[in-house]
């Protein structure tokens, strides 16, 4: 048991990794804003890096990793919740113009009123980490939140997008566990590792990519059917 949190420790970092080469190479999100992303990834893998040797016995890391993990909870990981539903709605808003759901177009609006809280949000919350404003960590917990909820808003595979968060909710309640403390940090980082893998599931695959020009195809001959069956 003794390395069993470093070894989650090394699949959070993993997993971390490969999201964050999937959001730089990806054509589809198009939004520049999607290399903060991937940097925001990248810092939390390097967290978990240094956690990694830090539960291998290594003492000497344990401030550099204090101080990443705290940046990492109140910066990064912040960032990424808010620049997610960001990077995603241009590609929702190609959809939704070709679309004639209403429910989608209702989707969209609360989206971006969401999105527009949710950048103030990720300013204040950047400035606290950053500069040390003393903020209730409550307020960081409910930004997270929104900004999942809103990402939930914008994927087809929504299911994917409740387990994310649920997930992710879980992993502050794994300290009223009662077990040995490598199991705790163990579940911790697994929980996140499967939090950040569900949702590059949600955002990268194929359900959630549909091509906007086939719609359309779609769209007219749907039209043209009707109007023949009217005829």
């Amino acid at each position: 048991m003794q390395y069993i949190d470093s070894a989650a420790e090394v699949l959070l970092c993993l997993v971390l990794i490969s999201f964050a080469f999937s959001v730089i190479k990806s054509t589809r999100l198009a939004s520049p804003h999607r290399f903060w992303l991937a940097l925001a990834l990248l810092f939390i893998a390097v967290t978990a890096a240094f956690g990694a040797v830090r539960f291998a016995g290594e003492l000497s890391v344990v401030p550099t990793h204090n101080l990443l993990s705290q940046l990492s909870t109140q910066v990064a990981m912040v960032v990424y919740v808010c620049l997610l539903p960001v990077i995603l709605i241009s590609y929702t808003d190609s959809e939704a113009s070709v679309c004639d759901r209403r429910g989608q177009l209702d989707e969209l609006k609360i989206a971006r009123a969401g999105i527009a809280l949710l950048l103030i949000g990720l300013l204040i919350a950047v400035a606290r980490g950053l500069m040390s404003i003393s903020l209730p960590s409550l307020f960081t917990d409910i930004v997270i939140f929104l900004g999942m909820v809103l990402f939930w808003l914008q994927v087809r595979m929504k299911m994917l997008a409740v387990v994310a968060t649920l997930c992710l909710l879980l992993v502050p309640l794994t300290t009223l566990l009662p077990v040995d403390d490598d199991i705790h940090m163990a579940l911790f980082h697994l929980f996140l590792a499967v939090h950040f893998g569900l949702v590059r599931w949600a955002v990268f695959s194929h359900k959630n990519h549909t091509n906007p020009a086939h719609l359309s195809k779609i769209d007219l001959q749907s039209k043209v059917n009707h109007q023949r069956g009217v005829l």
